[in-house]
């Protein structure tokens, strides 16, 4: 239970506040990339670490924060992540050279990694089952829905009165409060029976997955660092894999991937976190570079893209319970490669209205009405012990699959080639997701009991 006389809407409050934190980081920091870059000297083929240092820190962490808050108390891991977090954004305000904030950006994610899981675990623990708990999970869906659009208007609004460093601090106060009464209100729980920590698994596969982005960021140039890097990748991947055969308590239990749909819908989360996360990243460089707008413009920009995803959100899912996992997906990957054609003709001329709107109107609920469903099909297929496991695989899928799309941006957008070789590639991407997601289910499948 909470502390004495705190309620749980209180307790839902607070955590939607550090669940907003961690998800308006992405796109609060993608809005302010220009003047980052323009600041430190930034390359443009390395501006997008920046992003997804972030993302592999958190992805690769993900599933060890989730576990640590079973193994040492929900309550307290959140604090400990909201803690790094708020570190990491206060110094990397204070970053004046490239290294220095790429590294904070990764502690963030490792902050990340360790204050949403927890936040799960404490909500479902806290609300009763049925429809308490789902208002309240609904409640947080709705959260990362609104801090894409909300990030993206603040982070311009911030940007262009307290330059870059602002987006970063902006985080300190927030987290200060957090941490200031989280302790009074939320009830520390845990659930460490037959737990145990892999701290070897969570490093071998984030150090894998780095080195792998960095080989695919490199290959575009003519060098030896990129296939060297692409190899030694593959090896810390495969001693991720050896390690979770043998240790007692695995981070990711290889015998989930023994049911074919978490294996397809884990690797349908991969290609559409790398063919959709990494438009923000080309738009930004568009709307800010090509076409020359303010970081406010930029921000405002992208709001009817977001609110178009969160106006779909109800109907989505509506659709899903009628349709099936499987059509909604096909529709939504269609609707998205029909709205992304038109951006290879963007040039400095192109208009918002005429060029740009549609796209994003047409893109938004197309990338959450495939992601939606390919979630429903990937949790739909094991018993409800398996089911924090699950969403935290394909969220880490997600993750992965945007790090290793936005190193590919990097290497296609380099030595001024221009930013339609990335588009392309999110078009080629998106599209050649088609193939696994012909193999969903037409249906959810009944939940297994183990």
């Amino acid at each position: 239970m909470p502390p004495t006389g705190a309620k749980p809407q209180f307790t839902l409050l607070l955590l939607s506040a550090a669940e907003l934190m961690v998800v308006l980081d992405f796109t609060i920091v993608a809005v302010a990339l220009p003047d980052i870059q323009r600041d430190l000297g930034i390359a443009e083929s390395r501006l997008q670490w920046l992003l997804s240092a972030y993302a592999l820190a958190n992805s690769g962490f993900l599933l060890l924060g989730g576990r640590a808050a079973d193994l040492f108390g929900r309550r307290r891991i959140v604090l400990a992540g909201i803690g790094l977090f708020t570190l990491a954004s206060l110094v990397g305000g204070l970053a004046r050279d490239p290294v220095t904030l790429i590294a904070m950006r990764a502690l963030q994610g490792l902050g990340g990694a360790a204050i949403v899981p927890a936040v799960l675990s404490i909500v479902t623990t806290t609300f009763a089952e049925g429809a308490p708990r789902n208002r309240a999970i609904g409640i947080l869906g709705a959260i990362s829905a609104i801090g894409f659009s909300a990030g993206m208007v603040a982070g311009g609004v911030i940007t262009e009165r307290w330059g870059w460093p602002g987006v970063f601090w902006v985080n300190v106060p927030i987290g200060i409060v957090l941490m200031a009464t989280i302790p009074f209100v939320v009830a520390e729980r845990r659930d460490a029976a037959g737990q145990g920590s892999d701290v070897a698994g969570a490093l071998s596969v984030t150090l894998g997955l780095a080195v792998l982005a960095h080989g695919i960021a490199e290959l575009g140039a003519p060098s030896w660092r990129g296939p060297l890097a692409l190899a030694a990748g593959g090896a810390l991947l495969g001693i991720f894999v050896a390690v979770e055969r043998r240790t007692p308590a695995p981070m990711l239990p290889l015998s989930v991937f023994a049911s074919s749909r978490v294996a397809l819908a884990t690797f349908l989360e991969l290609m559409l976190g790398a063919a959709v996360t990494p438009l923000v990243f080309l738009l930004t460089l568009h709307f800010q570079g090509v076409a020359g707008y303010s970081a406010l413009m930029t921000g405002l920009a992208f709001l009817p893209h977001g609110l178009a995803a969160i106006v779909m959100m109800g109907p989505i899912s509506r659709l899903i319970t009628r349709l099936g996992p499987r059509t909604v997906t096909l529709a939504g990957i269609a609707l998205y490669v029909v709205g992304a054609v038109p951006l290879l003709r963007l040039t400095p001329e192109s208009g918002y209205v005429r060029d740009l709107l549609p796209a994003l109107l047409v893109t938004a609920p197309g990338l959450m009405a495939a992601f939606i469903a390919v979630f429903v099909a990937g949790t739909s297929a094991v018993g409800p012990d398996r089911q924090g496991l699950i969403s935290g695989l394909l969220a880490t899928a997600q993750q992965v699959g945007a790090s290793l799309g936005l190193a590919l941006m990097g290497a296609l957008i380099a030595d001024g080639r221009g930013l339609q070789p990335g588009f392309v590639a999110l078009i080629v991407l998106s599209a050649a997701a088609i193939v696994p997601a012909l193999l969903l289910p037409r249906r959810p499948a009944a939940a297994a009991t183990g």
